[in-house]
């Protein structure tokens, strides 16, 4: 039987003869399996590619917009309640306004820090009433000056002043007496009573004279509301020998030669309880009008 010559293939690289059971051709060692094919990528249309850079760049757009009103709102918010929570000064306080002759008698105001959101809530209100002067006569109306002037921010009082009605009755009634010319004229008149007891029921004593001995703790004479010298001191009466605790304040129109340490007898008119700066404390004290006063060094 004839056996047949084995089949051959060519290789396309070398031209070499194979079996055509080769995978490669043992002389340039070309693969006979075929590679796959790869897919072909479909290739984007150029309208395409530009309808899909608008669409990125809109949304870009519409997103920096949207973060900008965000940033800018919250931005608005964050300044307004800064804004609103900012101190600001503001006046408040009542005016006092005389119906009789129009004057300004009296002024409560005080500045204070608050936040500006609540600012409108402090107000200055303008009350009407009746001035010292028309309701008791020029001389009342000008020793309330002068007791008021006391409690300006460079004066020792740390607290208002307003006349007692009892001690503006008395000092319209016997307008001589203040000052008074010598002890004769208050001697009779004026009450002897234990200096606490005045500082604790003071509305039983207000416009009462009363007569007093003390040591002179602070003598100095400042200018009043209306430019006229006043004498202010501040006393420590003295009971037995004993030096109480009780500060009487005491202002005498014009100069007066009391001085510091001076033990001083004094005939006084008390007027208002006030408060006031005494070392490093606030303490309560009688605010009184001098009628007469005496006095110099203490005995050594």
């Amino acid at each position: 039987m004839e056996v047949g010559m084995p089949e051959i293939k060519k290789c396309p690289e070398c031209g070499t003869h194979n079996q055509i059971t080769n995978i490669f051709c043992p002389t340039c060692g070309y693969c006979f399996v075929p590679k796959p094919e790869k897919p072909v990528e479909p290739a984007f249309r150029e309208e395409d590619k530009k309808s899909e850079h608008r669409l990125f760049k809109g949304v870009t757009v519409v997103v920096i917009i949207v973060l900008g009103l965000i940033t800018g709102l919250a931005s608005f918010l964050v300044s307004r309640e800064i804004d609103r929570s900012r101190l600001v000064s503001v006046e408040t306080g009542t005016i006092r306004k005389c119906s009789e002759c129009g004057d300004i008698y009296k002024k409560h105001l005080v500045t204070v820090e608050v936040p500006k959101v609540d600012s409108d809530k402090f107000t200055v209100e303008t009350v009407e009433g009746k001035c010292f002067s028309c309701r008791y006569g020029p001389e009342v109306g000008r020793y309330e000056m002068l007791l008021e002037s006391l409690s300006r921010p460079d004066t020792p009082l740390s607290s208002t002043v307003e006349m007692e009605p009892a001690a503006a009755e008395f000092l319209s009634e016997h307008p001589e007496l203040f000052p008074a010319e010598d002890v004769a004229r208050v001697r009779d008149i004026a009450i002897e009573e234990d200096p606490r007891l005045v500082e604790r029921d003071f509305e039983q004593f207000a416009g009462k004279p009363i007569h007093i001995t003390g040591k002179v703790v602070t003598s100095e004479v400042i200018e009043a509301g209306d430019g006229t010298e006043v004498t202010y001191l501040q006393l420590i009466p003295i009971m037995s020998g004993q030096e109480l605790e009780v500060v009487f304040l005491i202002v005498y129109p014009g100069a007066s030669s009391l001085l510091k340490g001076d033990v001083a007898e004094c005939y006084i008119l008390p007027a208002d309880k006030v408060t006031v700066r005494y070392g490093d404390r606030n303490v309560s004290g009688i605010l009184c009008i001098a009628m007469f006063m005496s006095g110099g060094l203490p005995p050594l």
